[in-house]
């Protein structure tokens, strides 16, 4: 192995140890010795990928938003595509994503809701980035289904609908052993468009 792939393979390790640490017992209580130790790395090495502990926790919380972005399926970033089925297959991905990827899905929870305080002017940028993506992403598809008569509220409220909805069965998959299968999760897709995009009330 050349030197560049060993700092590689270093850095990553570094940043899958202070992951494991960050998630389990804090970032106050992860101290960089500690992610040293398990990591088997001297604390000149860490610092050179890691000028702090802070950048550290932004660097995986980056890494994470990335690899995330990149799991998005073509068809949902196709804006030519159907708009509602659009609207539909993000929710299925992102409970999809959610179920496979439990620690990760965690960690973005554990530091959104509660950021440490020298990390929470940072951590509010990022999730404000974070949902400006999310929004350009989907906002084309909403706006169509508003156009089309299949969602009756302005674009502000029906994109806010949208997320909560997401977010609360995100939230039911990770707090509980909730697990549903695809024939589930569309019939909660199709209460919700119907229900409350729609507007129509339940007969």
């Amino acid at each position: 192995m050349n030197s560049r792939a060993a700092e590689s393979s270093k850095a990553k390790m570094i940043s899958k140890v202070a992951f494991t640490l960050f998630l389990e017992n804090g970032y106050e209580a992860t101290g960089i010795r500690a992610i040293c130790k398990a990591a088997d790395a001297e604390l000149p090495t860490l610092y050179y990928h890691f000028p702090s502990k802070k950048a550290l926790l932004l660097s995986l919380a980056a890494d994470l938003h990335n690899d995330y972005m990149a799991s998005v399926p073509p068809s949902i970033l196709d804006v030519g595509g159907n708009p509602e089925k659009r609207l539909q297959e993000y929710f299925l991905f992102i409970m999809h994503y959610t179920m496979t990827h439990i620690p990760e899905t965690r960690f973005f929870l554990r530091y959104a809701l509660f950021p440490p305080a020298e990390l929470r002017e940072e951590i509010h940028v990022f999730l404000q980035e974070d949902q400006k993506r999310k929004d350009e992403l989907m906002q084309s598809a909403m706006m169509a289904c508003i156009r089309s008569g299949l969602v009756n509220h302005s674009i502000e409220n029906a994109m806010a609908m949208y997320w909560k909805f997401c977010t609360n069965n995100t939230f039911d998959a990770i707090m509980t052993a909730w697990k549903p299968n695809d024939r589930e999760l569309l019939s909660l897709w199709q209460m919700f468009a119907h229900c409350q995009l729609s507007g129509q009330r339940p007969r």
